[in-house]
């Protein structure tokens, strides 16, 4: 799921099952919910058999600055069955226009298709990648009419961009001389170039599905990573979360058993959650890097992810009493952590 910026929507990933040719085969479309009136709408894009390629778009940044645009790499239905199907069809940068319910089509197609807004929410930049042989690119394009996409040097699969600076994470790919990994990286957009090796484990295949957090002021990027751990003559896979300090250009603390969820209603703060508490619930916890103190907020639930201090919850049937279904909830900083207030209203 992805909240709006300004948390009246939500994009999510709806999964049926449907008869395909005599087969019973999923169905994966992408609804947008108003979270005041609970209206669906489909959006107008060839529905998938698979949603791999749905969860990796919106793990990026699919709305604009002002939620009123959603930018998605959607499939080109070429034999006209109103599917993207995984044998040859290829995918095409599209942009979503919330208020008119239009669809415009920009100049980038490939066999799949990863697009993210940047920080100002005037240029999209996208990934392409063709099954087969492991290649791709990686493009900026302003989403208007006639628009050129400029491609740059390296290729990777990005993923959070920086809020107040032009760095881009980006998963790279392999190597010719390895099948695994190339590793994460930090890429700065304006140069053009690598400027940070992140470290990471070896065997660590999360960061496309769980996208990497920035703290509001743009200093640290939090990101999961596993450890693997031997018990009984067996691995133990673990989650943690790396803080890399983008400043001092070094890894500034390993979160043990967490993994970022958005980011917090502080400067230097970020929104965790717990994954191995040993329930299926989990609970939201504040964490600030500067002082490196944590907070719980809220109770247990499914949280999902959180954006512009809020937290979308998911809650099972009898969750703590109260009625199954998404909320949405505010983040409320505790007195101790200062938070800047916001500048007067010209």
């Amino acid at each position: 799921m992805r909240l709006s910026p300004d948390g009246k929507r939500l994009l999510y990933i709806r999964t049926t099952r449907v008869d395909v040719d005599g087969r019973n085969r999923r169905k994966c479309q992408l609804i947008l919910r108003e979270v005041a009136s609970g209206k669906d709408t489909v959006l107008p894009i060839p529905a998938m058999m698979w949603d791999d390629p749905l969860v990796a778009m919106l793990s990026m940044n699919p709305f604009n600055a002002d939620g009123s645009k959603i930018v998605l790499g959607a499939g080109i239905d070429e034999n006209g069955n109103g599917w993207k199907d995984r044998r040859g069809e290829k995918a095409q940068l599209v942009v979503y226009d919330i208020p008119t319910g239009k669809l415009a089509k920009l100049p980038v197609i490939s066999g799949e298709v990863f697009p993210t807004f940047d920080r100002t929410g005037k240029r999209v930049i996208v990934a392409t990648w063709d099954r087969g042989p492991m290649s791709g690119k990686l493009y900026a394009i302003a989403p208007a009419k006639d628009a050129q996409p400029k491609e740059f040097k390296q290729w990777g699969f990005p993923r959070s961009l920086c809020p107040t600076a032009d760095l881009l994470p980006m998963l790279l790919p392999p190597s010719e001389e390895s099948s695994k990994g190339g590793g994460f990286a930090l890429y700065d957009l304006a140069k053009d170039e690598q400027v940070a090796k992140l470290p990471g484990h070896a065997k660590n295949t999360k960061l496309d599905d769980y996208n990497p957090q920035w703290t509001p002021d743009g200093r640290y990027l939090c990101y999961v990573d596993v450890k693997i751990e031997s018990s009984d003559g067996r691995e133990q896979r673990k989650y943690v979360t790396r803080v890399w300090d983008r400043v001092g250009k070094k890894e500034k603390a390993i979160l043990d058993a967490f993994i970022p969820i958005g980011p917090g209603p502080a400067p230097t703060a970020v929104i965790l959650t717990n994954p191995y508490e040993g329930t299926k619930t989990l609970r939201p916890i504040l964490y600030d890097v500067a002082s490196d103190k944590f907070w719980p907020i809220g109770d247990e639930s499914m949280s999902v992810i959180a954006a512009q201090g809020k937290w979308l919850i998911y809650r099972r049937s009898g969750d703590g009493g109260k009625a199954p279904g998404a909320y949405v909830a505010e983040v409320v900083p505790p007195a101790e952590l200062k938070v800047k207030p916001k500048a007067a209203k010209k």
